[in-house]
């Protein structure tokens, strides 16, 4: 069973290499750093200890929260853990008050759509010429 807490700054080499197994640029660790110490980080935290999951948010427009970054390690995918950490930084959001939250995925991530809506996220538009080679996706979820 894994836990979902806020991250510290020993978990830093646990992110840096969760990072590094999905496609994308690296977090810097200044960047991380900066996250944990403004409370914009959680993990899930296996038995044991290990760091096997992160979730990172910052603000849009300084007041709305936005999901940066969700990443699972590909061994403890499939059992809620992406949920789990949506909910514990959804619950922060409740607790500042926000009215919702907005995060976003690739026009081709099928599976992160699907877990989007899974979570009562809907669809509110699309951001091209980002970078990358897809439009990016961006979803809304009502919380006040």
């Amino acid at each position: 069973m894994c836990t979902v807490r806020d991250a510290r700054p020993d978990d830093l080499p646990a992110l840096q290499v969760l990072d590094r197994l999905f496609a994308g640029p690296r977090h810097p660790d200044q960047l991380l750093l900066d996250a944990i110490a403004g409370r914009m980080v959680a993990v899930a935290e296996a038995e044991g200890g290990a760091v096997v999951g992160y979730i990172r948010w910052a603000c849009f427009w300084d007041t709305i929260p936005l999901c940066l970054t969700v990443c699972v390690g590909p061994e403890h995918q499939r059992h809620g853990l992406g949920r789990r950490l949506y909910e514990h930084a959804e619950d922060s959001f409740r607790q500042a008050d926000c009215a919702f939250w907005l995060s976003s995925t690739e026009e081709t991530n099928d599976v992160s759509i699907r877990f989007h809506e899974a979570l009562g996220f809907r669809r509110i538009g699309a951001l091209e010429e980002l970078g990358q080679d897809v439009p990016e996706v961006f979803f809304r979820k009502d919380i006040g």
